[in-house]
C-alpha cells in the first residue's frame, strides 16, 4: 500500500495497483483541503474507471499527505485502574460495562464526592484510601452476585 502511495506521489499513475484506488482515496482525504475532490471522486467511483479516479486525485495540488490508521488510546488515567475493581463491586459490572461508560467512569473518578461514595458504600483499602486522601474507616459490605437470566431466587 505504501508502495502505491509512493508512486502516487511520483506521478506513476499507470504503475499503480487498481484494487488500491479505493485505500488511496481514503487516505488522502485526510486533509481537509482534499475533501472536495475525495468526495466528487467517490460520487463516481463505481462509474469511471480506477486510472481516471487516480488521475483525477492527482490533479488535487495538496496531495502529499494521507490519514494514518488510528491507533488504540492508552488511558493515562490511573485513577480509573485503581478503582476499577470497586466500581465493577458497587455496580455489578464487567470490564466490558465499564468500557462502554467509560467516557462517564472517568469523569467520575475525578470528583471527589464520588471516592468518597466509593469509600462510604464498599470501603476502601487502606493504600488506595491514601492516595485518594481519604481518612475515613469504613467496614466493607457484602454485595450479592449480579442477577443474571436463569437466576430464580
Amino acid at each position: 500500500m505504501l508502495e502505491a502511495m509512493k508512486k502516487f506521489q511520483a506521478g506513476n499513475l499507470l504503475e499503480i495497483d487498481k484494487n488500491k484506488t479505493f485505500p488511496l482515496m481514503r487516505w488522502l482525504s485526510g486533509s481537509p483541503e482534499n475533501l472536495l475532490v475525495c468526495e466528487k471522486a467517490n460520487k463516481m467511483f463505481f462509474k469511471v474507471k480506477p486510472e481516471i479516479i487516480l488521475s483525477y486525485l492527482y490533479l488535487n495540488k495538496k496531495n502529499k499527505s494521507f490519514i494514518r490508521y488510528p491507533k488504540k488510546s492508552k488511558s493515562n488515567n490511573e485513577a480509573l485502574e485503581i478503582l476499577r475493581p470497586y466500581i465493577k463491586k458497587m455496580y455489578q459490572w464487567s470490564d466490558r460495562d465499564i468500557e462502554k461508560n467509560k467516557i462517564v467512569v472517568e469523569r467520575l473518578v475525578e470528583d471527589e464526592k464520588f471516592i468518597n461514595h466509593i469509600n462510604n458504600t464498599i470501603g476502601l483499602e487502606k493504600a488506595d484510601a491514601k492516595k485518594f486522601g481519604v481518612d475515613k474507616k469504613i467496614e466493607k459490605q457484602i454485595f450479592s452476585k449480579r442477577k443474571d437470566l436463569f437466576m430464580f431466587t
